[in-house]
C-alpha cells in the first residue's frame, strides 16, 4: 500500500497529465496485487490529504483535480468493482461537479488524440480509434461530441473567416474545401454541419452585398453589382433561398 500511495501522491503533484498516467496506476496496482477496497482508501487518504478542511472552491486546484481525475478514471476500469462515492463525499463534490472536472481535463487530452487520429487513419478507422481514446479517457460520448464540434468549427474559422477579419472578402469554398469539410464531418460524426458552414457563410455573404449595394458602381453598374452577388453566392455555395433572405433584411 505504501508503495502505490507514494506513487499516487507523486503522480498528483506533477504538473503534467498524460493518457499513460491511469494505465501506470493500473499496471502499479496489478503489480502489487491491491483490490479494489484497497484501492479505492489509498485515493480517499490522498484526497483528504490535500483537500484539508475547507470546502474546495470554484476551481478545484491542479493536485486535487488530477487526483479526482485519475481516481474516477482508474475506478471506470473496475467494473462496477470500485466506486467514487468515498472519494467525493471526502471532496464535498457532488457526482455532477466532479463529472464537469473530470471532462476538463480528459477534454484537452482527447483533442490532442484527435488530431493525432485524423491524420493518420481513415473515415471508417478514426470514429473506432476514438472510441476507444475516450473509453480510456473516461469521456462521455456527450463530452466528446463538444471536442468533435469545437475543432470542426475552428478548421471553419480559417477556411472562411468573419467579415474584417484579414481574407474574408476573397473567402470562398473551394472545391478543396469543400472536401476537407466533408471529411471532417464524416470522420468527426458532426451533427448539423450544414448549419455551421452557413453559420460561416451568411456573414460574409451579407458583408459582400452590403458592399455592393451601398457602392453599385465599384463594379461599373447596378448590374455589374447583381452579377458580382451572383458570383459571390456562388464562391460561397450559398443556397438561393438563404441569398434572398439576407437581401431581404
Amino acid at each position: 500500500r505504501g508503495v502505490y500511495a507514494r506513487f499516487l501522491g507523486a503522480l498528483v503533484d506533477d504538473e503534467e497529465v498524460e493518457p499513460s498516467d491511469v494505465s501506470k496506476l493500473a499496471a502499479l496496482r496489478r503489480g502489487l496485487g491491491l483490490g479494489w477496497k484497497a484501492t479505492e482508501s489509498i485515493h480517499v487518504a490522498e484526497a483528504a490529504s490535500l483537500a484539508g478542511e475547507e470546502a474546495p472552491g470554484a476551481e478545484l486546484p491542479e493536485p486535487l483535480s488530477k487526483l479526482l481525475w485519475a481516481s474516477m478514471t482508474l475506478f471506470s476500469t473496475s467494473r462496477g468493482s470500485a466506486s467514487a462515492d468515498e472519494l467525493l463525499s471526502t471532496l464535498g463534490l457532488s457526482e455532477a461537479r466532479a463529472r464537469g472536472a473530470v471532462n476538463e481535463v480528459s477534454a484537452p487530452l482527447y483533442r490532442a488524440a484527435l488530431a493525432q487520429a485524423v491524420g493518420r487513419y481513415n473515415r471508417t478507422q478514426t470514429p473506432l480509434v476514438l472510441q476507444t481514446v475516450r473509453k480510456a479517457l473516461n469521456l462521455p460520448e456527450e463530452a466528446a461530441q463538444a471536442v468533435h464540434q469545437d475543432v470542426y468549427d475552428s478548421q471553419l474559422a480559417k477556411c472562411l473567416p468573419s467579415p474584417g477579419d484579414d481574407g474574408a472578402a476573397d473567402a470562398e469554398l473551394s472545391d478543396e474545401t469543400k472536401a476537407l469539410l466533408s471529411e471532417l464531418e464524416g470522420v468527426l460524426q458532426i451533427r448539423g454541419a450544414a448549419q455551421r458552414v452557413h453559420a460561416r457563410t451568411i456573414p460574409l455573404y451579407r458583408s459582400s452585398a452590403a458592399a455592393l449595394l451601398e457602392a453599385p458602381t465599384s463594379v461599373g453598374d447596378p448590374g455589374g453589382a447583381w452579377a458580382a452577388l451572383a458570383l459571390r453566392q456562388q464562391g460561397l455555395a450559398l443556397p438561393t433561398e438563404r441569398a434572398k433572405a439576407v437581401l431581404q433584411e
